[in-house]
């Protein structure tokens, strides 16, 4: 096929990935805990200006590398609800999902997904909605993310681009760091 490539592996948790890489992921990673972990933050959100700049690449592997920390429990919220990636790069079905969930078609526990990485669990879109940013400031969306708080270590949100779209804006608004 032309002007189409397939995707390579880029998961930290790939082998065949460089290794400096990987290591480059885990030293964000350590500098992501030095420099929160003492403040008492846990919710970091990954953003960008526009598409395709890899911020979903980075949530996926600094949420994988720190999972990898002993007795550290790790949430990605995939955030980006009109260009979802992250249920995709972590081989899940989409749904049920957050959106589901804000509009009390389920519960959060029907939502939160396991993933194939060892205390990484992760929260999918459910369906693209006509109203991101409304359902991503409202006070449903709070609350998941307050009980969230008290059951992981790290909350990871993939938002969207900022430059593009306002829907990110009542994500950071509730994150310690972007």
């Amino acid at each position: 096929m032309f002007g189409k490539s397939k995707k390579k592996n880029q998961s930290i948790n790939n082998e065949a990935l460089n290794f400096l890489i990987r290591e480059s992921y885990k030293t964000a990673r350590t500098n992501i805990d030095y420099s929160i972990i003492k403040k008492g933050c846990k919710k970091v959100v990954f953003t960008s200006s526009s598409k395709g700049e890899g911020k979903t690449l980075s949530s996926v592997n600094i949420a994988s590398a720190l999972a990898q920390q002993v007795d550290t429990k790790v949430i990605l919220v995939e955030t980006d609800l009109r260009r979802p990636h992250v249920h995709l790069a972590l081989g899940l079905t989409p749904s049920p999902g957050l959106t589901n969930c804000l509009n009390s078609e389920c519960a959060l526990d029907d939502i939160i997904k396991s993933t194939h990485i060892d205390n990484l669990s992760a929260i999918c879109y459910g369906a693209i909605p006509p109203n991101p940013s409304e359902l991503l400031s409202s006070d449903s969306m709070t609350d998941i993310i307050k009980r969230l708080e008290k059951e992981y270590d790290y909350i990871i949100f993939d938002a969207p681009p900022v430059a593009v779209v306002i829907d990110a804006v009542p994500i950071i608004k509730q994150s310690d760091g972007v």
